[in-house]
């Protein structure tokens, strides 16, 4: 989805009037685990599936 207006870099690092409000980063920080899951069960899945279709 892409907007017109790209402010979420203003908002998350501020600007020289206006302070960082960080919401990206943060979390990132606190679903990495489980992000790092769902892509290690994913490629696994991905590989199972070219296996059994060779």
């Amino acid at each position: 989805m892409r907007r017109e207006v790209d402010y979420a870099a203003y908002v998350e690092f501020g600007t020289s009037r206006a302070p960082a409000q960080p919401f990206l980063q943060p979390t990132l920080e606190k679903n990495l685990p489980s992000l790092e899951d769902l892509f290690s069960r994913k490629i696994e899945e991905a590989v199972e599936n070219e296996r059994v279709q060779t």
